[in-house]
Formats: structure tokens, sequence, C-alpha cells
């Protein structure tokens, strides 16, 4: 699996706006007609989340190709792709700054506008007539965005829709009303009654959303019943093929961080929630195992892993058993879902340690019981052995005895010898440098699952692009 380059390039030169603008700038030169919809006044400048952009449907089943060619332009890494409705893509883009740090770009792209499989803009309304964004002060800036009307309409169809309107969606919406009330107007008679598009009128007028949020039931009814006239049952055939894919496809990730005491996991693992969060939806910390979906209790620090006696041989295997079962029915039930929902999922020690590290689990039993637990185990989609020199673990942490150390970093080197995805790294380099090595191993699995998903031309540049950092067992 290539690694992503933790090396300067040409894209840690660049800022996001710089990104947006280049991306604006290729749909050009590829003759893609877009418009940025939504609040687009601090773009491309500041980019605080994601930027919705439309497109025509033809070009939607194109999407993945542009968006790699476009990376392999830039050295940027393609990580993410979620499809979240039956014409709408979710991209994530990756880098890394000048000061080393992973940098983020999410670009969610859409044709036709669905939302829970009904219909409620064509791509065409909103792409007709489509003009330069311009600044305060008349400026034209890099990028197209709707009419006012045709703007005014699909944010509105969009706030009601989620029964969310604060203070700066309201701002959006009543500018662009005070640029063409008419046209605005003309566009809500197609969602509503006279009466509620009257109210809707008198808010956007005033600046005075207030009325309209006290209407959101009555508003959504009717935006529903509206776009269910509209929407065909292909429709509701293709949103089950796309739920059905996310189950087949999960778009998070599945990491594993293990190691002797000393090697760091703890610390990796808290900064790989941290900075690789932008890349997915939520993310999850685990300890060891799943606890079938109960949140562990918090307890004290362990000073004397192998302090006490194993535990006879019949509790031993029930300890296994049940841990088995943990592995098995938690990640099944609870873990697997959380994937397809785009989370990633990080764990400090598995299924190995009990076979690595019997001491620490008390565990007396047969290792070929513990070989088994670890066999069957749900495997992660990356495991990281973090390896160091007994010398600067026992330095690191001396509750285990000296001659126990090499003989534990030498059963998981064993172990993850034999297990697909499996990285070592060196745990003797500064902390920055464990988790540069072990954030270039998950982008660059993502960047290639993307690949595999999608195929593209990108596939074999990003194959030599990216530089190994780890050392793969």
């Amino acid at each position: 699996m290539p690694a992503f380059s933790n090396a300067s390039s040409h894209a840690s030169r660049a800022s996001r706006a710089a990104i947006a603008a280049r991306f604006f700038e290729f749909l050009e030169r590829r003759d893609v007609a877009y418009c940025v919809a939504g609040d687009d006044r601090a773009l491309p400048e500041r980019i605080a989340g994601d930027i919705d952009i439309v497109v025509h449907p033809t070009v939607v089943d194109e999407l993945a190709a542009h968006l790699t060619d476009f990376c392999a332009e830039n050295d940027l890494h393609l990580v993410q792709c979620l499809k979240h409705e039956v014409e709408s893509f979710y991209f994530v883009l990756c880098w890394r700054d000048d000061d080393g740090h992973l940098d983020f770009l999410h670009l969610d792209i859409c044709g036709d506008y669905y939302r829970g499989a009904r219909f409620y803009l064509s791509a065409e309304v909103v792409l007709d007539g489509r003009t330069r964004a311009r600044d305060a002060d008349g400026t034209p800036k890099s990028f197209y965005v709707p009419l006012a009307s045709r703007a005014f309409i699909y944010y509105l169809v969009k706030r009601v829709d989620k029964q969310s309107l604060d203070e700066r969606h309201g701002e959006f919406l009543s500018a662009r009303w005070q640029a063409d009330p008419a046209g605005a107007l003309e566009q809500l008679g197609r969602f509503w009654a006279a009466s509620d598009a009257t109210a809707i009128a008198i808010a956007a007028a005033l600046r005075d959303w207030s009325i309209v949020r006290s209407m959101f039931g009555t508003l959504r009814r009717s935006l529903h019943q509206h776009a269910d006239r509209l929407t065909g049952s292909r429709t509701s055939r293709r949103e089950l093929a796309r739920r059905f894919d996310r189950v087949l496809h999960p778009t998070g990730l599945f990491v594993a961080v293990v190691g002797t005491d000393g090697s760091g996991k703890t610390t990796v693992v808290e900064r790989l929630a941290t900075d690789l969060a932008p890349a997915f939806r939520r993310t999850q910390s685990h300890h060891l195992r799943a606890r079938f979906g109960r949140r562990a209790r918090a307890g004290p620090s362990v000073s004397d892993p192998h302090g006490q006696s194993p535990r006879g041989g019949a509790a031993s295997v029930a300890k296994a058993v049940y841990y088995l079962c943990d592995y098995i029915v938690g990640f099944h039930w609870y873990l697997r879902p959380g994937l397809v929902r785009s989370t990633l999922l990080l764990f400090d020690r598995y299924a190995y340690d009990l076979e690595a590290d019997p001491k620490r689990f008390r565990y007396g039993g047969p290792m070929s019981l513990a070989r088994l637990v670890r066999r069957l185990a749900p495997q992660p989609d990356i495991v990281i052995l973090l390896d160091a020199p007994p010398d600067v673990l026992q330095a690191r942490k001396s509750e285990l005895p000296p001659d126990e150390l090499p003989r534990i970093a030498r059963a998981y080197r064993t172990i993850v010898a034999g297990v697909p995805n499996a990285h070592v790294v060196d745990a003797a380099q500064p902390c920055d440098g464990v988790v540069a090595a072990a954030e270039g191993i998950i982008i660059g699995y993502l960047a290639q699952r993307f690949q595999d998903r999608h195929g593209g031309t990108h596939a074999a540049r990003a194959s030599r692009s990216f530089s190994s950092s780890e050392r793969t067992p």
C-alpha cells in the first residue's frame, strides 16, 4: 500500500483558499458548468466548512474522474467520497501545509437537488443565468454563483427541510431577496401557497426570520408534499441502491494501534483522532475491545501490569471466549454501523495483545486459544505497530521487568508479520515523527481505497508520488 508523502509538496505551499480557486479554474478548463450554492460571501478567502457546488446532472458520473485528475495536477490526495444523496457527493481532499500539519478541503457537489430521496430543484434551474460572484465593492471573484432568486430558493429549501435557520442564514437569504424580490417571490410560489409565501417574503424584507422558524413544521410538510409529487419510483430505486452500496462499502476506517508499554500508543491515538477528524463524519476511540458498545469506565492506571498471578485454566478459557464474543458481537452490532456512517474507529490495543502479552491479562490458558481469538476477531483496516529498542521503552516506562520487554516486542513483530495492512513505525523517534508516519499510512490507505473503488487515471501516478515512511513487515 502506498503511503502519504510527508515531504513538502506543491500543495503544501497553498492555502485552502488557493486550492479552492484552482479547483474553480480547473472546472472552467474542463468546460464544466457549475455554481457555488449557499453562503458564498466569505469565499474563497475564508472557508469555514464545506463548499456546496451544483453541476449539471450529466457531469455527476464524471466527478470522481475530474477530482482524481485535479488532485494529480496539484499534489493533493483524495481521501474520501461519500455519496450522501442520489446525486450528491462529498469529497475530502488532503495535503500537508508548510508546518507539516494535515489540511483538508471539503467539496459537496451535487446535480439535481435531492434530499431524503425527494426531488426539490433541478440543477438546470440553479445553473440557468449563473453569474460571477462579486465582492461588496462589485469586484468579480473567481467563481460562479446562481442568480439571486435561484440562490435564495435553493438555500431556503435546504434550511426549511433541515429545520435550521440561524441569524447568519437569515442575513444571507435577506441579501439575496433584496437583490431580486420579484424573482424570489416567483420562486416561492413554486413550493408554497400564497399565504405561506407572503409570510416568507415579509420575513425576508424585514430581515426578521422568527416567523419562518415558528412555521417550520407547516412549511416542511408543504415542501415534502411538493417534492413527493415530483419524485418518481426510479428515484426510490436509486436511493435504495445508494444505501446498499454504503453498507457494502463503508466510508469509515478501523485502525488499531498496538505495541508494548512505553511505545506511545495512547498519545498517538489521541493525535490521530484530532488530526484526521476532518476526513470523517465522526471519530471514536476504544481501548482493547468494543465492550459490547458500552462506554468504558475510567479506572486507575496500571502500575504493575504483570503483578498478579495468572488465572486458572478454566477461568482463562472463559475470559478468552468472553473477549472473542465481545470482538465479534461488538463489531457487528456496534462498530460496523459506525463505519457505514463514516466513523474513524481508533483502538489503543486490540485482539493481538492477549497473544503478545498474556501476563497483562492474567491469561493462563492455552496459547492456541489466544491465537484463535486474534484470528477470529474482525480485522482492522490498518494495524500500526509502534516499535522501539527495549532500552528506549524501558526508559519511558519501567513497570515491566527489563527481560520482558524484548520478548513482548518480538511477539508483536511476529504477530503483525502475518497481518494484512500491518505496518511497523519506529517509535523511538520524536512523537511528531511517529504521528506523521502513522498519518501517512492512513492517508495513503484512504487515497488507495478511493482509487480501488472509483478508479481513475490518477492511480498509477499516485502510487509513484507517495513515499514510504514506515517499515512494513
